[in-house]
């Protein structure tokens, strides 16, 4: 019995202890920021994915026909989010902006590209800015 007491204690200790630690510090590194919040949209993970997103609301609410935010994220991750390919440039604006440019491919490896009649796109631009302590992205994950 005195074992298991002393067991139950030091488990209270190592529990209370992982319990208080922060969230992973993904966002103090603008490229793994990036990279999770990217991640974050392929796997449907809404905490990661609305943590680093810094962008307008008004959007994706409007574009959702949702006004709760976290519903509206989970409707557009619904959606397939291509797999990042390459952060080809991470441009260095000011100590708390950055311009990324990145390639996504398709799940069967082929280039991802959006077109339109006019045009067609293979390099997407994402900004990153540091607000509440971390880099948080300003457009929305899936091109």
């Amino acid at each position: 019995m005195k074992y298991l007491s002393i067991g139950l204690i030091i488990l209270s200790m190592l529990t209370q202890g992982c319990s208080t630690r922060s969230d992973p510090d993904y966002g103090s590194n603008p490229e793994i920021a990036l990279r999770s919040y990217l991640l974050g949209c392929k796997n449907k993970d809404i905490a990661t994915t609305m943590k680093l997103y810094g962008g307008d609301y008004s959007i994706l609410d409007n574009w959702m026909n949702e006004k709760n935010h976290k519903k509206a994220f989970a409707a557009y991750l619904e959606e397939s989010c291509p797999n990042l390919n390459q952060i080809k440039e991470m441009k260095k604006i000011s100590d708390d902006k950055y311009e990324a440019t990145v390639t996504f491919k398709n799940d069967d490896g082929t280039p991802f590209q959006v077109s339109r009649s006019d045009a067609s796109w293979e390099e997407f631009t994402y900004n990153l800015n540091k607000k509440e302590g971390i880099f948080k992205i300003d457009e929305l994950p899936r091109p």
